[in-house]
């Protein structure tokens, strides 16, 4: 952080937790953060990963907001290109309509455990849920029907023992993005079903990312993706 003096400190945190869109971090030694320290980059080692938006003196935490969600916010105002992982293309086109609004599997990240765990089972019913190693970066983009306005997301689950903790969901005008976030859904095992309304909005591809084994597990799984849609 730079000192009233313009003199630069760094100093060392803790990251507490970690959600979806911020970090909770603590000072190093316990030291209270103080107000002036708001504004301030977050690195990992020499990578800024965050800003500090905002610091609790009492508690003595800081709200960090993470920089790669900063990113995916303000790429599609800016039409920055936000790098994508190495996507693959399936053999062939993968259509359902099994879930909701048809979709397409277009691109993924990680391999499935068995050919019968295949993203596929995003798009259709009546097949193995979608499973991917724990250590996985999962992401799966989808296309919409043409002409498709969505209204919300629902993940199905079916009471799955190893459901990510958490699945986002973004969409693009192109499969290659840039992405906009669109929904964040923290799971548990044992849900059945969770959904997420959104102001009504016409995007031709969506991008499923599954981040963070649940404890003690080795895969992530999903039972299917519905796009509810008007």
């Amino acid at each position: 952080m730079v000192r009233a003096e313009g003199a630069i400190e760094r100093l060392p945190l803790t990251v507490l937790s970690v959600d979806v869109e911020t970090l909770e971090v603590q000072l190093e030694g316990g030291a209270p953060p103080s107000q002036g320290m708001s504004g301030a980059t977050v690195f990992l080692g020499e990578q800024p990963i965050g800003l500090l938006v905002d610091v609790d003196p009492a508690a003595g935490t800081g709200r960090v907001a993470r920089l790669d969600r900063v990113f995916e916010r303000l790429g599609p105002y800016f039409a920055a290109t936000l790098p994508v992982s190495s996507l693959r293309a399936p053999a062939a086109s993968v259509v359902g309509q099994g879930h909701g609004a048809a979709l397409e599997v277009v691109r993924w990240t990680a391999e499935p455990v068995t050919v019968v765990n295949g993203a596929r089972a995003l798009t259709e019913q009546g097949l193995s849920p979608w499973r991917v190693p724990a250590d996985a970066r999962a992401e799966v983009v989808l296309r919409l029907l043409p002409g498709t306005v969505m209204t919300g997301v629902t993940l199905l689950l079916n009471g799955l023992p190893d459901p990510p903790r958490t699945v986002e969901i973004m969409g693009g005008r192109s499969e290659s993005g840039p992405w906009q976030w669109i929904a964040a859904f923290p799971l548990e095992p044992g849900d059945r079903e969770v959904t997420r309304s959104v102001a009504p909005i016409r995007l031709p591809y969506l991008m499923l990312r599954a981040s963070g084994a649940q404890l003690g597990r080795e895969t992530m799984a999903l039972g299917g993706l519905r796009v509810e849609s008007r």
